[in-house]
């Protein structure tokens, strides 16, 4: 009876791994979908709040507008905590997929370079963007979505850890053919540099460059967990140059197939102000603070709204008016 024991113990051992395995994806799974609810959650609140405080100001005296601006700037900033932390929780679950559609590489680049020359002015930055020659008429097949993300990450991170000097975006192309462009991204500060010992954890998730630096700068410390596990979906890797007090230098490469089709410029979209009066819109939405925020706005613009809460009053609505 002993020896039969004996012989049962990795059979024993086997089961016990198998159902230990098998319990931690189970909690890995259980906190994905708590993480993602929650971020769902807690988007659709700040959403109104957000959306209340741009109202708001357009009626606000001017004492009144300082402080619906630092209610906005704080609302806006728990927005993008939250969103760091869904995104984060995405790319664990594997359920990014990235799409494929033509763009204008150097027009996205000059289009993303805009609002973030507008933030470094904020923090009298000064801002560069160098294009290399090469990407002229560079139509390739891409997800922009997630190369803005990993583009605004980065110089978001450049500008927020530089207190004077530059920060900016380069490209320089490697290689290009009839079929495909090979580009490599720089993005550089002169901020406050990560030490040597310190420039391989900055990429885990929720790990900053040093102890104090979210009390100092805020933030989760998933931007750069976010851009490695992005590029990796771009088959590719993220590297880093840096010296504390001199700056930082993240660079990636990323292989382009460029786009063969035909090219169809839009032209200039030029705004024409018209009254909205008249306009009838009906508003399809379960949440009462959005619906509230959606009447609101649109009242300004003297248009009449109908509202249903779900899709069948929304079918009714539709069938018995005309929108």
């Amino acid at each position: 009876g002993y020896r039969r024991d004996l012989h049962s113990l990795p059979t024993r051992r086997s089961s016990y791994l198998q159902l230990n395995i098998a319990e931690a994806k189970a909690l890995a799974e259980s906190r994905s979908v708590f993480l993602s609810t929650m971020s769902h959650e807690l988007r659709t609140p700040l959403n109104g709040v957000i959306g209340m405080a741009n109202l708001l100001r357009d009626s606000a005296r001017d004492e009144q507008k300082e402080n619906l601006n630092i209610l906005e700037f704080s609302a806006t900033n728990l927005l993008s905590v939250i969103n760091d932390i869904l995104d984060y929780n995405k790319s664990e679950l594997d359920k990014i997929e990235l799409e494929a559609v033509p763009i204008d590489l150097a027009a996205l680049l000059q289009k993303i370079s805009l609002g973030l020359e507008m933030k470094a002015a904020e923090k009298a930055l000064t801002w560069k963007l160098k294009l290399d020659k090469n990407m002229t008429d560079c139509f390739v097949v891409t997800d922009p979505t997630r190369l803005t993300q990993i583009i605004y990450n980065l110089a978001g991170n450049a500008i927020k850890f530089t207190h004077a000097g530059v920060a900016g975006i380069k490209t320089t192309v490697l290689n290009r053919d009839d079929e495909h462009i090979r580009i490599q991204f720089f993005i550089s500060d002169t901020g406050i540099g990560i030490p040597a010992e310190r420039q391989e954890a900055v990429f885990d998730p929720f790990t900053q460059a040093s102890s104090d630096t979210t009390r100092h700068y805020g933030g989760t410390g998933l931007g750069l967990a976010i851009v490695k596990r992005l590029l990796k979906l771009f088959n590719s890797t993220i590297q880093l140059k840096s010296e504390p007090g001199r700056g930082s230098e993240f660079s990636f490469i990323i292989d382009f197939t460029l786009y063969k089709g035909e090219v169809n410029n839009i032209p200039e979209f030029k705004v024409k102000k018209t009254s909205m009066r008249g306009l009838k819109l009906l508003i399809v939405e379960d949440n009462r603070i959005n619906i509230l925020l959606l009447e609101k706005l649109l009242h300004n613009w003297e248009i009449q709204t109908v509202v249903a809460v779900n899709g069948q009053e929304a079918v009714n609505q539709a069938l018995n008016n005309s929108f």
